[in-house]
């Protein structure tokens, strides 16, 4: 996956150009990602994921499956491999979703204790715009993965994001 190196200075926009508000919630860091920054080859492979609802990544890390599951305004993702889930994503882009946040705080702070980690408070973090995705990476992922798997992890979700984002986009107009 090849990341074009300009940065992104417009806010999100559905009706416009793909971009999408990420909050890594294992690290407090927020990113602006958008769509026309990656380069097409690699937006082709991750369009196919999300149209089907997610299937099979050949990557350096070896093979990873994708989950997703999708509802008016929201996306929920989950990335395994060798049946060990190494992370998972909720992403919003309608108002109407607002306790999405909510029970996203939750279920991290449920991941932390059960691998024995104390919770983290992650509550200021909340996007004020649409889209956003949340991410956390599992604890027993982040436990032995290289920074590179770490990235090549991250990246994958923001991607995914970005190709559920941009089909909603074209549905829109479509309507």
């Amino acid at each position: 996956m090849k990341m074009k190196t300009q940065r992104p200075t417009s806010p999100v926009d559905i009706g416009g150009e793909s971009t999408l508000y990420v909050v890594d919630l294992n690290t407090g860091q927020t990113a602006l990602c958008a769509r026309r920054l990656v380069d097409n080859d690699s937006l082709a492979v991750f369009a196919q994921l999300a149209a089907s609802h997610g299937g099979r990544l050949e990557t350096p890390m070896g093979i990873l499956h994708l989950e997703i599951a999708r509802y008016t305004g929201v996306s929920l993702l989950r990335l395994i491999q060798k049946r060990q889930m190494l992370a998972s994503a909720a992403m919003a882009w309608l108002p109407h979703t607002p306790s999405l946040w909510d029970v996203t705080l939750e279920a991290y702070d449920e991941i932390r204790q059960q691998h024995g980690r104390r919770a983290v408070r992650r509550h200021h973090l909340k996007p004020e715009t649409l889209p956003w995705m949340a991410t956390v990476l599992m604890p027993p992922f982040l436990d032995q993965a290289s920074g590179t798997e770490v990235m090549l992890v991250r990246v994958a979700l923001w991607l995914w994001g970005l190709e559920i984002l941009e089909q909603e986009r074209k549905a829109c107009q479509l309507n």
